[in-house]
Formats: structure tokens, sequence, C-alpha cells
């Protein structure tokens, strides 16, 4: 360390909190040398003091101490976001298959829908499953058990 920077360092002080003019005068230096002195020494300036980039132990704890309480909060309302919820219905569906030749006169599609059954898990977020099954299919207690085992391993 070079004498001017100890002589800087005591001018200073530990708690590094003084303005810029007054260790200018003593040292017989500029406003902006001491700013840039500071600044390479790892200070920052915020709220008219000069203070270290980094924070201390107890500087974080003070930050951390008003969070907990947030935290605890947040972690009790917040039941119904992990809440998953399924339901089926039997749906009409149609598949239409488009046959539509070039110059020709286009039909009109037939009408027919099947009763199929839409399987669907969502949160209050999204979806998070959805499934049609077959004609005429229903869902057992097996295929039920399987189907919420595969939405947990997706989560």
């Amino acid at each position: 360390m070079k004498i001017e920077d100890w002589c800087f360092r005591s001018i200073i002080g530990p708690t590094y909190v003084t303005a810029t003019r007054r260790p200018g005068g003593q040292l017989g230096s500029g406003q902006a040398t001491v700013s840039r002195r500071l600044h390479k020494m790892g200070k920052i300036r915020k709220f008219g003091k000069r203070v270290p980039h980094e924070l201390f132990e107890d500087s974080i704890g003070r930050q951390l101490n008003p969070c907990i309480p947030l935290i605890a909060r947040q972690r009790k309302k917040n039941f119904l976001w992990k809440t998953v919820s399924g339901e089926g219905k039997y749906i009409m569906h149609d598949n239409p298959k488009h046959t539509y030749i070039m110059g020709r006169p286009r039909t009109a599609n037939k009408i027919s829908g099947q009763k199929v059954l839409l399987c669907i898990c969502w949160d209050m977020k999204a979806v998070l499953f959805c499934k049609l099954l077959q004609p005429h299919k229903t869902v057992a207690l097996e295929r039920r058990s399987r189907q919420w085992t595969h939405l947990l391993e997706g989560m």
C-alpha cells in the first residue's frame, strides 16, 4: 500500500461516510480526484454518502428479517395454486376429412359426431393434461389412477 493510500484511508476513516470536498482539501487534491479514488476502492455514492459495494452480514440480516414473515404468509396463502382438479365429460366430436378435388363441386360434410369422453386436468394457471378417449370407452378406476400417475410424473 502506498503512503498516499494510507493517508487517504486514514482521512476517510472506517465508515466512509464523508463528503469528497473535505478529504480533497486535506490532501491538497480536487473533489474529482477523491471521487475517483473512492470508486477505485470499491465505494459507491448512495444517498449522498460513500458506502461499500458489498453488503455486510448485519445489513443482510436487516434486509432479510422483514422478508421472513412475508414468505411464511405467501406459503400459507398459496395452497390454491397447488391444487389440481380433473373432470371427464362426454362431448360430441367430429373429425371431418376434407376430400376436395379441384374442379369438382364441393359436397357438404356429413354431420355425424361421435360421443367421446374428454378427460382434462388443470390447476390455477393452465391445463395440465387433456385427452380424448376412443369412442364408447369409459374411464375405469385403474385408467384414472394411471392418468393421475402420468400427470404427477409430468409435474
